[in-house]
């Protein structure tokens, strides 16, 4: 019987085995093809094992990530608890610290009422005291009021017109102090006044002679451009004879060549000694003359050259120098002008003081104090003039030198 169902196993297993490749049965299909298809199943089995594996780690990804998340929200709801313990707490210690707070305002308000009602009182007290003192005081001020009035009633007359006496000899030393040291200064100012009216003058007179010399030098510039025009004339009068009487001798050395160029064809015994002569002629003659002449020639074109650089040179002298010479009439004038203001400026303002002072001392009933804050005026006033006097005599020189040197240097290039 075993074996029998072993036969039959096989029996039964045979047909199954029939169709299991690709529709076809074990006898039809080749030994090759058997073993494509087995290393196809063996691919998809590799495959599905890799699949598998996958899953699995997938599997196992998300579980331990579950068991990751469930601690954590385990921490944070512990978290959470012991953070809403925590802030019952602190509600329940703030209800507190407000309960303390607002009993330590009360007991506050009470002291600040009692304080106030405290300070009203003493107030009241001090004005009361205060007001007392015043009156006190007001009384006592009255009183020696009147004894200040009484002792100034008493005053004798004696004393004050002695006094008065006193003070009137004072204003009178002053006042002939002090007109003697006016005259003095006015002496003293219109002294350098004078000086300075007579610098202005002579410094007015050598600018008019520099200005006259720069016009006479101005003037004469036309006259020796006419010298010098007239000597490049003659010049050139003198190269041109000396041109014509070279072209002379050499014509006369052609005739002489041709006639002995005659001779040799005529005499050819003597033909050694006519070349002979004929080289120690040209040798002798010809080259000091051509010297001579090229020397001329380059003098000439270099005498042409420094003319008309010469000229050139005139011209802008002459178109540079006019305007500088107007500008510095201009400028002169103009300081001048400037100087002359000054000078009447500084005069009427002498009088002015002048008069003032006078005025002031002719007063009799001038105080001590007020001619102390005078004199101390005026002598500011003086010495500002004399600064102001200090500056005009610098600014002349300063116009002076410019002036000079302006000329000094116009005269340079005029001999230039």
């Amino acid at each position: 019987m075993p074996p029998k169902r072993k036969s039959t196993s096989k029996k039964s297993g045979k047909p199954n085995l029939q169709t299991l490749i690709n529709g076809r049965t074990k006898e039809e299909t080749t030994k090759e093809q058997i073993e494509e298809y087995i290393a196809h199943l063996q691919e998809e089995l590799d495959r599905e094992m890799e699949e598998r594996n996958y899953f699995q780690l997938e599997r196992d990804q998300v579980h331990t990530f579950g068991k990751i998340t469930a601690k954590k929200l385990e921490e944070v709801l512990a978290e959470e608890k012991i953070l809403e313990k925590g802030l019952e707490e602190d509600e329940e210690h703030h209800l507190i610290e407000i309960k303390v707070y607002k009993q330590k305002i009360k007991h506050l308000l009470c002291e600040h009422q009692s304080t106030i009602s405290e300070l009203k009182e003493e107030g009241l007290v001090s004005i009361k005291k205060l007001q007392k003192e015043l009156d006190q005081l007001e009384m006592e001020f009255h009183k020696k009021i009147k004894a200040g009035m009484v002792d100034i009633q008493e005053l004798n007359n004696d004393d004050f017109e002695r006094q008065r006496l006193l003070l009137q000899d004072e204003v009178t030393k002053t006042r002939n102090n002090w007109e003697q040291q006016v005259t003095e200064t006015a002496a003293k100012y219109e002294e350098c006044l004078n000086l300075f009216q007579e610098e202005l003058e002579n410094t007015e007179t050598s600018l008019n002679k520099i200005l006259q010399e720069k016009e006479i030098q101005v003037y004469d510039i036309p006259k020796v451009q006419k010298t010098n025009i007239k000597k490049k004339a003659d010049f050139n009068l003198k190269n041109k004879v000396i041109l014509m009487l070279i072209l002379l001798f050499f014509k006369y050395q052609c005739d002489l060549l041709k006639c002995i160029q005659i001779n040799v064809n005529k005499n050819s015994n003597k033909k050694c000694n006519v070349s002979f002569c004929y080289f120690f002629s040209q040798q002798s003659i010809k080259i000091p003359e051509t010297k001579t002449v090229e020397d001329l020639k380059l003098e000439n074109e270099a005498l042409e050259q420094k003319f008309n650089g010469l000229q050139l040179e005139k011209a802008k002298l002459y178109n540079s120098v006019t305007p500088n010479i107007e500008r510095t009439r201009e400028k002169v004038g103009l300081r001048s002008a400037q100087l002359r203001r000054k000078l009447q400026d500084l005069t009427d303002s002498l009088a002015k003081s002048q008069t003032q002072l006078f005025a002031v001392l002719s007063d009799p009933n001038m105080d001590h104090n007020v001619l102390s804050e005078i004199a101390n005026k005026s002598e500011e006033n003086l010495d500002s003039r004399k600064s102001a006097i200090r500056n005009i005599a610098y600014k002349k020189n300063e116009i002076l030198k410019v002036c000079h040197s302006f000329t000094s240097l116009f005269i340079y290039l005029f001999i230039l």
